[in-house]
């Protein structure tokens, strides 16, 4: 379910989180000024600083492992950002998630990163990338990210090195828990 950004990659971070050719809602992007106060035009509103139409799914959501110290960390931060920013991003714990919706099984859940804007979902690197374009505040760090080369690296050092260590550790902790939690019960 992971796919990569090709040549719209540059206009990720200028346009609504995905390439025209890949956008499945209409959403302006562009920070209007702040303001959170509904527009009186038919059909539309505003979700945070974002104008929306009111058919459309104006939410990115992000699934994560709440169980994992570390995602847990992480995640709080941009949920924090985006609550103080009325972004329109929802995070859900993969613990509590219908998975079934999502398409994903638990332990490939529990195994990276997930983000979904309309019918895109997008897992590791790519799915930070997505996050981050809804973020003003990480959009630099995306931009960095996504360039050539740098993504690349990017990519092999999260799927290859500190998502397994990440998830091997949430593999032992979950062991030592159960086996806590068994030796008490005796």
């Amino acid at each position: 379910m992971n796919t990569t950004f090709g040549d719209g990659v540059s206009e990720l971070f200028t346009g609504c989180g995905q390439p025209e050719s890949e956008r499945h809602f209409s959403l302006l992007c562009a920070d209007v000024e702040g303001e959170r106060e509904a527009v009186g035009e038919a059909g539309q509103h505003r979700v945070g600083r974002y104008l929306c139409h009111m058919t459309d799914t104006c939410e990115t959501r992000v699934l994560y492992n709440a169980e994992c110290p570390i995602c847990s960390f992480e995640i709080g931060h941009y949920r924090a950002h985006a609550r103080a920013e009325g972004l329109p991003i929802q995070f859900e714990d993969l613990n509590s998630a219908d998975l079934e919706r999502w398409g994903i099984s638990r332990d490939d859940a529990a195994k990276r990163l997930y983000v979904v804007q309309g019918n895109t979902m997008r897992g590791g690197i790519d799915g930070f990338l997505m996050l981050w374009a809804e973020m003003p505040r990480y959009r630099w760090l995306g931009r960095i990210v996504a360039l050539p080369g740098v993504k690349q690296f990017a990519a092999l050092l999260y799927d290859h090195v500190l998502a397994p260590a990440i998830y091997r550790w949430h593999k032992a902790r979950k062991r030592r828990v159960n086996a806590d939690g068994s030796a008490s019960r005796r």
